[in-house]
Order: C-alpha cells, then sequence, then structure tokens
C-alpha cells in the first residue's frame, strides 16, 4: 500500500463516484490502492449529514 499521508481531489472524487454507485469502501480502497480504514475515516470525516425535520413535531 502506499504511504502517502493526503488523498488528492482525484481521490476525493473517486471516492465520492464509488459511495454514488454502491461501491463498497473496500472495493474503493482497492482502486485507490489505500487501507479500507483510510477510506472509512476520509468518509466519516469528510461527509455532509441532511438535516431531516418532522413535520407533526410540537
Amino acid at each position: 500500500m502506499a504511504n502517502q499521508k493526503h488523498l488528492t481531489i482525484e481521490d476525493r472524487m473517486i471516492i465520492e463516484t464509488g459511495l454514488t454507485n454502491g461501491s463498497t469502501r473496500k472495493s474503493i480502497a482497492d482502486t485507490l490502492g489505500k487501507s479500507p480504514s483510510t477510506i472509512c475515516k476520509e468518509i466519516k470525516l469528510h461527509s455532509i449529514q441532511k438535516e431531516y425535520s418532522r413535520p407533526y413535531m410540537r
């Protein structure tokens, strides 16, 4: 595996495309030549959560 400290913008775009297409984190990691834990950390640290509203909440 590569011993690089940072992911490039291109790497992040590949991760985003993989997630959109339903690829597993392991397959994304294999594509990038990175550890699956690196991909999991990247997703956890840089993902954006949508806020859901409850229409009948009082």
